[in-house]
């Protein structure tokens, strides 16, 4: 019994163990089916939950789109009326300005009107007062100029007198010279007459008294007699010996190449009133005989121009001179250039007084009368058109220059240049002109008209508000378009009507010596200003080639020449800065006095007008000996 209680118990346990067992199985596996179901029912949840916010977030862009939409037709209506409101406030506001501006310009023009009484009262003030100065002004010139005409006819009286006192004495000591020379002639002739008188008759002497018949011998010709001597002969033997001769048709001729001679005769001498002293070749001054400093600078800055001295000392210019030309001076103002030009070279003298000259300029120019003070560029292109008319060996009729979109710019500019040169030859042109090239385009359809013109001064305008500006950029604002606008509309021939147009300026060829004027002078009304603005300028190795729009490369230039204003409108002079071609230094010719400066004190505020050279100059003319 116990052995089956224990199987029993025994069963009983593994039999709770296997229903144990069985209920953790069953546990398990409903807690797996739970977990399960949980999963599936968050999974369905979080499903559920995006499918309600997409809907949700759909909704709400639909919401949000229609909003906007609704916002922005709003908007737009609201914007709408704005422009309204604004479009009429505008008019509104057009209006009263339109009535304001005519009141103002009423009240406009009421001041402009007292304004101009008020300057017409005191320009006649300012004329009345500038009359009397000028009035004042013109009796003190002529006072100075009376009185410096007697000083200079008194200085030309004494130096005539003395040259005549020279002249009789230099005639007397040659006069005595003859007669020594005679004398001695004289007596070398009877001296010679009594030897051969001697040997004659020590011939006779010596011959055979019974000379052999049908034989004749001679004897020994003698010494003939000298023959009687002639005052002309006596005078080529005295001018043969150490005497000089003084026959200038001897003299062999100025025009040699590579040498030039001053010729000036004694007349021509004594209107120069010449100070000795020289300091060397081409460093002669020029007094100032009443306010000609103006001309003065100018001619030491062509003095300086070498291959130019060096045609009218060498008298080169006499094969080219006119005096048939209507537009020149006969010649007169050529021919007294190179005089004046070949005393300024004259490396003997100091300085020279050029009456003569400024009295044929004033023959030929009424601006130039008298003793007032001049614009030294307006003298400088006055007397280079003279000069060139007065050599201008151009005998062709100039035609009118080609036109028309179809010929390229560089046969257009040959054949302009070609056709001016028929008619303008000389000197000038061939050194001092270059040519430019003007255009003109339709604001609308852009055609453009090229033309082309000579030019002699390159006027560079200066920047008013600056103190200092370089070269550079002066040549920029020169190239500057100019817009033609209101009554200066250009005539297109294109469009066949008026149209607001761009006008440009640009070199298209460069002369070789380079003439650059600063505008430095401008006009208010009656009177004129002047600019002091400070132009830093190459003295040498000067590059224009950004500047040239032609197709030959722009050659380098060098720096020769100076004139400069110092002072303003109410009082000023002018001095030249110039570099001697000797000595390659600069020099300062202030009037009669000349000094050497450094190359450091050549560019100033006062530079007016620049001389610049792209040939090399070669002082192959040797100094006056």
């Amino acid at each position: 019994q116990r052995e089956q209680q224990q199987e029993a118990e025994a069963r009983a346990q593994a039999e709770a163990l296997r229903l144990q067992q069985e209920m953790e199985q069953m546990q398990l596996q409903l807690r797996a089916e739970a977990e399960q179901r949980r999963v599936e029912a968050e999974e369905a949840n979080r499903r559920l939950d995006e499918e309600y916010r997409r809907r949700i977030a759909e909704m709400e862009a639909q919401h949000r789109a229609q909003v906007e939409a609704e916002r922005a037709q709003a908007e737009a209506v609201r914007l709408a009326l704005l422009r309204r409101e604004a479009e009429m406030e505008e008019a509104a506001r057009q209006q009263r300005q339109d009535r304001e501006q005519a009141a103002a310009a009423a009240a406009e023009r009421q001041r402009l009107i007292e304004q101009q009484q008020q300057l017409a009262r005191e320009r006649q003030e300012q004329e009345a007062r500038y009359a009397e100065m000028q009035a004042r002004l013109r009796a003190e010139q002529e006072r100075e100029r009376r009185r410096a005409e007697q000083e200079e006819l008194a200085r030309a009286k004494a130096y005539k007198e003395e040259e005549e006192r020279r002249r009789v004495a230099a005639e007397q000591r040659m006069q005595q010279e003859l007669e020594r020379q005679r004398q001695a002639a004289a007596a070398a002739a009877a001296a010679s007459a009594a030897t051969a008188a001697a040997a004659a008759l020590a011939a006779r002497a010596s011959r055979p008294t019974a000379p052999k018949p049908q034989q004749q011998v001679s004897a020994p010709a003698p010494a003939p007699a000298p023959a009687p001597v002639s005052p002309a002969r006596r005078s080529s033997i005295g001018s043969s010996s150490n005497v000089p001769s003084i026959n200038r048709a001897a003299k062999p001729a100025a025009a040699q190449v590579g040498r030039c001679t001053p010729e000036l005769n004694h007349e021509r001498r004594a209107s120069l009133q010449p100070v000795d002293g020289g300091v060397g070749g081409a460093l002669t001054g020029l007094r100032n005989i009443g306010n000609t400093c103006f001309m003065n600078s100018i001619l030491q800055c062509l003095s300086a121009t070498v291959p130019l001295s060096t045609y009218f000392i060498q008298d080169r210019f006499r094969s080219q001179l006119t005096r048939r030309s209507p537009l020149g001076s006969r010649g007169e103002i050529t021919e007294e250039y190179a005089e004046l030009i070949k005393a300024m070279w004259f490396y003997k003298y100091k300085s020279v007084t050029p009456v003569m000259f400024k009295a044929i300029i004033a023959k030929y120019s009424s601006q130039f009368q008298g003793f007032q003070q001049q614009d030294s560029q307006e003298f400088c292109a006055f007397l280079m058109d003279k000069l060139h008319e007065d050599l201008n060996v151009g005998k062709g009729k100039m035609a009118p220059d080609p036109e028309g979109p179809e010929i390229p710019l560089n046969d257009l500019a040959q054949m302009s240049w070609r056709n001016y040169k028929l008619v303008n030859d000389s000197i000038i042109v061939d050194l001092f002109q270059g040519q430019f090239k003007s255009s003109i385009r339709c604001q609308v359809c852009r055609f453009t008209s090229n033309t082309f013109s000579p030019f002699m001064f390159l006027s560079l305008p200066l920047p008013a508000a600056a103190s200092f500006a370089t070269l550079d950029q002066c040549m920029g604002l020169f190239a500057q378009p100019e817009y033609m606008s209101g009554e200066n509309c250009w005539n297109c021939p294109n469009c066949k009507t008026q149209r607001e147009a761009a006008k440009a300026i640009a070199i298209w060829r460069l002369p070789r010596l380079l003439l650059v004027h600063f505008k430095r002078f401008s006009l208010d009304g009656p009177f004129r200003n002047k600019l002091n603005t400070q132009v830093r300028f190459p003295l040498g190795g000067l590059d224009l080639n950004n500047h040239v729009c032609g197709p030959e490369r722009a050659p380098s230039y060098d720096l020769y020449g100076v004139s400069n204003h110092y002072g303003d409108m109410n009082g000023g002079h002018y001095i030249s800065f110039c570099k001697n071609e000797y000595t390659q230094r600069w020099f300062k010719f202030d009037d009669s006095v000349v000094t050497q400066i450094s190359p450091e004190d050549v560019c100033s505020r006062a530079a007016y007008l620049l001389f610049y050279t792209s040939i090399e100059f070669r002082p192959y003319l040797p100094a006056f000996s």
